[in-house]
């Protein structure tokens, strides 16, 4: 998320052709046991976190990729993307207006991203909620990374660090079941990304 201009609450860090994917196509989620469906830009709800107040989390597709088939002991599994009040209505109208369409794609990419270019640095926001306990994490630009680069390339570096190490298996692999938790969060610590 970075702070936009006051006129502007479409602006995000999330590079413009993501809006495709997360605000057009169905959400995954575990319902009571089930895997369910829902449709993207619904369940808006007003967020706190922090020291930001004027947020809005809503669903979006792909945030939990996989998760709804390996972690079916869960009964209750959602996401929601954080942005600023007021991103959804815009994305949503934008969605609705055709400008996700195929045929209009290109076109909706090449304006957001002439037009909304990054003008502070971004900061990257995650609350865990579960079993009753919330935990955030607030991932700052750092060492030249912008928020999103370290939030996207740190865990994948870890990753790629104990595949070398062999503690995950070659091929493909469900992060979320085959990844060691404690020391993944060790790593992360290190790196000063830290759930408190």
């Amino acid at each position: 998320i970075r702070r936009p201009p006051r006129s502007t609450p479409l602006y995000s860090s999330a590079a413009s052709d993501v809006y495709k994917r997360q605000y057009d196509e169905e959400c995954e989620l575990r319902v009571n046991h089930k895997r369910a469906f829902t449709q993207p830009i619904t369940g808006v709800e007003q967020i706190s976190l922090n020291g930001f107040s004027d947020l809005e989390a809503f669903h979006t597709s792909g945030g939990i990729s996989t998760m709804t088939k390996t972690m079916i002991q869960i009964p209750n599994l959602s996401y929601k993307t954080l942005r600023y009040r007021g991103h959804h209505r815009y994305v949503r109208a934008m969605r609705d207006g055709g400008s996700f369409r195929p045929s209009q794609r290109e076109r909706t990419i090449h304006i957001l991203t002439e037009k909304l270019a990054p003008k502070s640095q971004d900061v990257v926001l995650i609350r865990v909620v579960a079993d009753g306990h919330t935990h955030d994490c607030i991932i700052n630009a750092q060492n030249g990374f912008t928020a999103m680069q370290r939030a996207t390339g740190i865990p994948t570096a870890i990753m790629v660090g104990m595949l070398a190490e062999g503690l995950l298996p070659n091929g493909v692999c469900h992060q979320e079941v085959q990844v060691p938790q404690p020391r993944f969060i060790a790593e992360l610590e290190r790196r000063n990304i830290v759930f408190s």
